[in-house]
C-alpha cells in the first residue's frame, strides 16, 4: 500500500473530515472566497424518496464503521465521530474514480449504483442541512482546493459544485503545503466556530498533494425542554458494577418519545425548533454496552424510532463533552476500499485530464483520512463539530406505563445525533466515562 511514503512522480491525494454540526468542505490553499453554508445558492428541490435513501446507505455505513473503529481504539473509552462527514467526504472522491476504485467505494459505502439517483439525493440532503433555521444552528459546507499546476477535470469540478454544493479554490501545494495547511486549518476552525482546531498536523501536506478534501460539520441546538442548573447534582457514574466516578448529573422530568425491551431503554430528546434530535441508549442494568454495540444496525434504529411512544420520564443524564482525533484509512480499508489506497492500483481517471500529463505523473490516490471531532452536552444542549440501529429482538413496551418511567443515565450508553426529515445519523458517540472527557 502507499500510505505514508513519498514516491517520485507519484500524486497524492488527502482527505481531511471534520465532524461537526453539519459542515461539509473541500479544504485547499489559502482560504480565499466564500463558501455557501446557508443555502443561498443551493436551493436543490428536495425530493424525500431520494434523501431517504441517501440516508440509508449513510446509517448502514454508520454501524459498519463503528464496529471497525470501536474495535480498532479502546473498547472500554469515550468514542465520538461523525460517519456523516466521513460518507459525504468518500462519496465527494468516489465522483472522481473508475473502474474498480470507483465500485469499491460504492460498495464500502453502501451507495446504489443509480449515479443520477445518488445525485438527487445528496443534493436534496445538503440543501435541506444547510437551510437557514430558527431556533439551532445546523450548517454544512463544501469546498475543494486544488493544485493550480495539475489538470483537473472541469467536468469534475462542476459535478461537486452542483450536487454537493461545492467550491474549488487553486492552491500552491507543490511551492508552499505548509500555508496550504495553516490556511485549511484557520479555514476549518472559522467555520466550526473555533471548536475545531489543528485538524491537519504540520507536514501533512507536502509538495506532491494535489488536492485536499474536508468535511466540516457544525451543529449547535438548545434542548426543546432544558434542564434546571438548580437540578444537576454530583453522582455516581458506574464505568463498570465495581467502579463508579462522581459526575454532575442533570435532571428533569417531561414527556418524551420512549422505547424500551428486555435489553436496553432508548429516549429522544428534542432540540428547539428542531428536525434534529439526540437518540439515547441506554443498557439495562444487566447488560453491558458492548452486548448492545453486538446488535447495532441500521435498521434496527429505524424500527426503535416507529416504536417510540410519548410518556412521562424522569431523566437523569450526565454532562460531558469530548474531543476524538482518528485516522480513517484503516476504516476505508477494512471496508474494501483498498485500490484507492494503493498508488499502483487507484483510478481518480474522472479526476484528472491524464492526457495532459506524462505517464508518471499520472497517479493520484489517498493518502490520509484524518477525522476531528467535538462535542458538548450540558443542560441547555449540544454542540458538535467534526464531521442506525440497535438492532436487539426483545419485546417493546405493550402501553404506556401509568407511572414515569426512570431513565437513568448512570452507566455507559450509546447516543446518536439523527436529522429526522431524512433520517439520516450525523454523530455517534459512546460514554463509557463522562469524568474522562476531554
Amino acid at each position: 500500500m502507499g500510505k505514508g511514503i513519498l514516491y517520485a512522480g507519484v500524486a497524492i491525494l488527502a482527505i481531511a473530515l471534520v465532524a461537526g454540526v453539519l459542515y461539509i468542505t473541500y479544504i485547499g490553499s489559502n482560504g480565499a472566497g466564500q463558501l455557501s453554508s446557508n443555502g443561498s445558492t443551493f436551493n436543490y428541490n428536495y425530493s424525500s424518496a431520494n434523501a431517504t435513501a441517501i440516508a440509508g446507505s449513510d446509517n448502514n455505513f454508520t454501524f459498519s464503521a463503528y464496529r471497525i473503529l470501536s474495535g480498532s481504539s479502546n473498547e472500554s473509552g469515550n468514542m465520538f465521530f461523525s460517519p456523516f462527514s466521513a460518507f459525504v467526504a468518500m462519496s465527494m472522491v468516489a465522483e472522481g474514480a473508475s473502474g474498480k476504485t470507483a465500485s469499491q467505494i460504492y460498495k464500502g459505502l453502501d451507495l446504489s449504483d443509480n449515479i443520477p439517483q445518488n445525485h438527487a439525493g445528496f443534493a436534496s440532503i445538503l440543501s435541506s442541512l444547510s437551510g437557514k433555521n430558527a431556533g439551532y444552528s445546523l450548517s454544512v459546507a463544501d469546498a475543494l482546493w486544488v493544485e493550480k499546476t495539475y489538470p483537473f477535470r472541469q467536468s469534475f469540478i462542476g459535478l461537486l459544485n452542483e450536487y454537493y454544493n461545492a467550491t474549488a479554490y487553486p492552491a500552491d501545494f507543490t511551492g508552499n503545503p505548509n500555508a496550504v495547511g495553516s490556511a485549511i486549518n484557520a479555514w476549518v476552525s472559522n467555520k466550526t466556530y473555533g471548536k475545531i482546531q489543528n485538524l491537519l498536523p504540520a507536514g501533512s501536506l507536502t509538495t506532491t498533494t494535489k488536492a485536499v478534501l474536508v468535511n466540516a460539520v457544525y451543529f449547535h441546538g438548545m434542548w426543546k425542554h432544558k434542564f434546571n442548573r438548580a437540578d444537576t447534582t454530583d453522582q455516581n457514574f458506574y464505568v463498570n458494577p465495581s467502579q463508579t466516578v462522581s459526575v454532575p448529573m442533570m435532571y428533569q422530568q417531561l414527556n418524551a418519545s420512549y422505547y424500551e425491551n428486555g435489553t436496553i431503554q432508548v429516549l429522544e430528546l428534542d432540540y428547539n425548533d428542531s428536525n434534529v434530535t439526540m437518540l439515547i441508549v441506554l443498557p439495562k442494568s444487566s447488560f453491558n454496552v458492548s452486548g448492545v454495540e453486538k446488535g447495532l444496525s441500521a435498521a434496527g434504529i429505524k424500527s426503535i424510532e416507529h416504536s417510540l411512544g410519548y410518556v412521562p420520564v424522569r431523566v437523569w443524564l450526565p454532562r460531558f463533552n469530548i474531543t476524538e482525533s482518528m485516522g480513517m484509512n484503516q476504516l476505508f480499508e477494512s471496508l474494501g476500499i483498498t485500490d484507492a489506497f494503493d498508488y499502483k492500483l487507484a483510478n481518480f481517471s474522472k479526476m484528472a485530464n491524464f492526457s495532459e500529463l506524462t505517464p508518471a505523473q499520472r497517479t493520484l490516490y489517498i493518502s490520509n483520512v484524518l477525522q476531528k471531532a467535538f462535542v458538548t452536552v450540558d443542560e441547555n444542549g449540544t454542540t458538535a463539530a467534526a464531521a442506525t440501529a440497535v438492532g436487539i429482538t426483545g419485546v417493546a413496551v405493550s402501553a404506556p406505563p401509568a407511572l414515569p418511567v426512570v431513565f437513568r443515565a448512570d452507566h455507559p450508553f450509546l447516543f446518536f445525533i439523527i436529522d429526522k426529515r431524512s433520517g439520516a445519523i450525523l454523530f455517534m458517540g459512546r460514554i463509557y466515562n463522562p469524568a474522562g472527557s476531554s
